[in-house]
């Protein structure tokens, strides 16, 4: 006999099957709040005490309410939350017959046991063991907390209830609310309410500690000296292009294959953000994307690629992601660079200037002496502050004085030899070049500085017999705005267009195209619907350290400080 598939596709299966969790839920919170069916009611007593019936209505909601925060985790595939919900629904299901024979809330949630039961093997995803252990912490303290609040509020409030309570009857007070006992019954609007705020205190307790058990695992390790070697000698194997580079410095995770390729990741929240496409075989590179999306979904948490080729596209494809251009790779090809010609004037015009000013370009061999990255550095300190921003991280490299040291760096030095502006170079993987890492120029240099640096750079590097130059992602560019678009991609060509005033997009891709690249598309392979929100979310996030909030008022500051200085 074949073995039994289940018939849907899982992603939409776990879709409804959280829907149709949550919705119990509802239902048990519902039949908790409303009144028994007194035929129904009849029925019980006799055979179900007052105190039992009680504590099944409170069981009921609670149950309900515990439901609605398991459907995040579920939602997730986690493990925890699978046997956490069949748990629930079985308590909630008692509750509901014993408060009021409430049969068809009870049958709902005997009909999601059987759902989550059928499908139990679409839930395998670990929780975060550390989290979960605080989590048990803070429910015993939440319990402690209850009761202490129960036991002191009963005492203070006992006129309240029109009768006198020690601080032990108001301790068994409190723990009959949630047991087969009989709390007193309130006489007073503010009884009532104190009564209702140990019942919020305590669903309140629980709906945090349940948050708690199921959070994502989370990686507190960046990848150690032995894994960068490794993935060092991977890189150099099989790097195809500059970004392999970026995947080698110390803030991200490396993920090894059986098939000898890794993936330089980042976890933000619960997306487990990698960079670029899959390092390693050509022949791996179907199974390592494979590989790490199952890595992350065990995980609970997102796959996400950023800046991947368009020929990786089946691959991820394969494992349900989808694919959104996010912009373009400007590639110089020297050999047939020139700034000759009519088209070129402007160009030419402002390198001439700047050296019958004096200005001068020089390309530095690392390792770069402590006097120079001095310099250096105070250029780079000069160029965070005009901007009012930080180092950014993850797809881009930062001045590090080790870093920059160990880097070929351009700088542009005026008549006196001082440095006005550099740019920092890397390898260029694969291709018989270089690409360009960090720009920075001081707040005094002219206004054709990184034209000029660029001009003399690529001529220089022609010269040396190099066949390109990277110049970076412009971000953004060469996306589709016509309707025969995704609305994903519209949507962030129209930021290409209309959001030039908050970041420089369109400006950089302008400066980019003076010098004739090629351009090469780049995508972000992430999760369908609304998973692409969530993707360029985590992008923002792990490339800028203040997060995406924080780049938008470092945005509109500069924006308005711009128009008040024009």
């Amino acid at each position: 006999m074949s073995r039994w598939r289940w018939p849907v596709d899982a992603g939409w299966w776990v879709r409804l099957a959280v829907a149709m969790l949550f919705a119990v839920g509802l239902v048990d919170i519902w039949s908790a709040a409303k009144a028994a069916v007194p035929e129904r009611l009849d029925l019980l007593r006799g055979v179900v005490p007052f105190e039992y019936r009680a504590a099944s209505r409170v069981a009921a909601g609670l149950a309900g309410f515990a439901l609605l925060v398991l459907a995040r985790g579920l939602a997730r595939r986690q493990r925890n939350a699978w046997r956490l919900s069949m748990a629930v629904l079985v308590l909630g299901a008692v509750a509901n017959v014993l408060k009021g024979l409430e049969l068809e809330a009870a049958a709902a949630g005997l009909a999601m046991v059987a759902v989550l039961a059928l499908g139990r093997r679409q839930f395998t995803a670990h929780h975060d063991r550390p989290t979960a252990r605080r989590a048990v912490r803070v429910l015993a303290l939440a319990v402690l907390v209850t009761l202490l609040y129960g036991t002191i509020g009963y005492d203070a409030l006992d006129h309240e209830f029109h009768r006198s309570l020690s601080l032990a009857e108001g301790l068994t007070a409190t723990v009959s609310m949630f047991t087969f006992g009989a709390p007193p019954l309130p006489h007073t609007r503010l009884a009532r309410f104190f009564l209702d705020s140990i019942y919020l205190l305590a669903a309140v307790s629980l709906g945090t500690a349940v948050v708690m058990a199921l959070r994502p695992v989370v990686d507190r390790d960046r990848a150690g000296e032995a894994e960068r070697k490794r993935a060092a000698a991977i890189v150099e194997r099989h790097g195809r292009w500059a970004l392999a580079h970026v995947t080698l410095l110390g803030d991200k995770q490396m993920y090894f294959t059986p098939g000898g390729s890794f993936i330089a990741y980042k976890t933000v929240g619960n997306v487990g953000l990698a960079l670029g496409d899959p390092i390693g075989p050509p022949e791996d590179a179907a199974a390592a994307v494979a590989a790490f999306a199952d890595f992350c979904r065990q995980r609970a948490w997102l796959p996400v690629f950023y800046q991947t080729l368009p020929e990786m596209r089946p691959y991820y494809r394969a494992v349900g992601l989808q694919t959104t251009p996010i912009g373009q790779e400007a590639v110089v090809e020297l050999a047939g660079f020139s700034i000759s010609g009519t088209r070129n004037k402007n160009l030419r015009a402002g390198v001439n200037r700047m050296e019958r000013e004096g200005y001068r370009l020089h390309l530095y061999p690392p390792p770069q002496p402590p006097e120079r990255l001095h310099a250096l550095a105070g250029v780079s300190t000069s160029w965070l502050r005009s901007r009012r921003t930080a180092e950014k991280e993850f797809s881009l490299g930062r001045f590090d004085d080790a870093y920059v040291a160990a880097s070929p760096v351009a700088t542009v030095e005026d008549g006196s030899g001082r440095v006005v502006a550099f740019a920092s170079l890397m390898p260029d993987y694969g291709h018989h070049g270089l690409a360009v890492d960090l720009m920075r120029s001081v707040d005094d240099a002219p206004s054709e500085t990184m034209l000029f640096l660029f001009v003399r750079l690529i001529e220089r590097l022609r010269d040396d017999g190099l066949e390109r130059l990277d110049l970076g992602l412009s971000a953004l560019s060469g996306l589709d705005a016509s309707t025969r678009a995704p609305l994903t991609e519209r949507a962030l060509a129209t930021l290409f267009e209309r959001g030039n005033g908050l970041y420089n997009f369109k400006g950089l891709h302008v400066f980019k195209s003076k010098f004739h690249p090629t351009w090469e598309p780049r995508d972000l392979a992430h999760p369908p619907g609304f998973g692409v929100l969530q993707a360029l979310e985590a992008v923002a996030i792990a490339d800028s350290p203040v997060g995406v909030w924080g780049e938008l008022r470092l945005a509109l500051a500069n924006r308005l400080r711009a128009q008040r200085a024009g």
